[in-house]
């Protein structure tokens, strides 16, 4: 940490451990917190080759995540 002022002796500091999602506190620091709102969690889509609707299902899903 690097201080952009003086610190007294005994004050009391602060550190931001910014928005991050769970999984990265977790890793990171050890610990979570119970209402995050940067929450995040990874998915992972498998659509069948050979399902008829292959083509509307990859777009669907490309259409969701340009709106993330």
């Amino acid at each position: 940490m690097v201080a952009n002022r003086e610190i007294k002796r005994g004050e009391e500091l602060f550190d931001s451990y910014g928005e991050k999602c769970n999984w990265k506190f977790l890793h990171g620091y050890g610990f979570v917190l119970e209402d995050n709102e940067c929450n995040t969690a990874p998915i992972t889509i498998e659509i069948d080759p050979t399902d008829p609707l292959k083509t509307e299902k990859e777009m669907l899903i490309s259409m969701k995540l340009e709106l993330s």
